[in-house]
């Protein structure tokens, strides 16, 4: 997600916290349909990866990657004892 080159520096190698990817939610889903609709078959590829399954088979895609995201940063952050950030 675009991010100032101050917010950057700030956060290092720190994962964002759960709670500020859920208050993001909203604008990190729209950034994903951009993608989408920019570059169709990279995301397709790379999100479906990530998921596991296609994601156009998918009802509420969205929502399956969002799941999906909030996890792994939570299972990456206890697993490497990764610092979390918020700005």
């Amino acid at each position: 997600m675009p991010a100032t080159s101050a917010v950057n520096r700030s956060k290092t190698d720190k994962l964002p916290t759960r709670y500020l990817l859920e208050r993001r939610e909203e604008i990190i889903i729209g950034y994903w349909r951009k993608m989408f609709s920019k570059l169709q078959n990279r995301f397709t590829q790379e999100s479906s990866h990530f998921l596991g399954v296609p994601i156009l088979t998918k009802e509420n895609w969205e929502k399956s990657l969002f799941a999906a995201l909030l996890e792994s940063v939570e299972i990456t952050a206890m697993q490497r004892g990764v610092e979390r950030w918020e700005p």
